[in-house]
C-alpha cells in the first residue's frame, strides 16, 4: 500500500510540474503574439503616415492613384508577413505541446497500481 501512495504522490507531483510546463508554453506563445501585433500595430501606423505625406505631397489624380496602389501593395506584404509569423509562432507552440503531452504520458505509463514493494 506504502508504494502505491508513494506512486500516486510522484504521479500528483509529475502532473503539477506538466500543468507548469504547459502554463510557460502558453505564456511564451502569449507574449510572441503580443510582441508581434505592437510591432505591426507600430508598422501599419509608419506606413500610414508616410502615406498621408505622400498624399499631401500629390499634385495629380495619377500621383494619388500610384501612392494608393503602393501603399496597398505594403500593407498586402505585411499581412503576408504577419501570418508567416503567427503560423511559425503556433506550430512553434504546438510542436512543444505535443512534445510535453508525449513526455507525460511516458510518465504516467510507469505508474502500476499493482507494483507491491519488494
Amino acid at each position: 500500500m506504502k508504494e502505491q501512495i508513494k506512486q500516486l504522490s510522484e504521479l500528483n507531483k509529475a502532473a503539477v510540474e506538466t500543468m507548469q510546463k504547459f502554463a510557460d508554453i502558453n505564456t511564451s506563445i502569449a507574449n510572441s503574439l503580443l510582441n508581434q501585433q505592437m510591432d505591426i500595430v507600430s508598422s501599419y501606423a509608419d506606413s500610414s503616415a508616410k502615406q498621408l505625406k505622400s498624399l499631401s505631397e500629390a499634385k495629380r489624380v495619377q500621383d494619388v492613384m500610384s501612392i494608393q496602389a503602393d501603399a496597398l501593395q505594403e500593407l498586402s506584404k505585411k499581412a503576408l508577413e504577419n501570418s508567416r509569423s503567427t503560423m511559425e509562432i503556433l506550430v512553434d507552440g504546438k510542436n512543444k505541446v505535443s512534445s510535453l503531452v508525449e513526455e507525460s504520458l511516458k510518465e504516467a505509463a510507469t505508474y502500476n497500481p499493482f507494483k507491491v514493494a519488494a
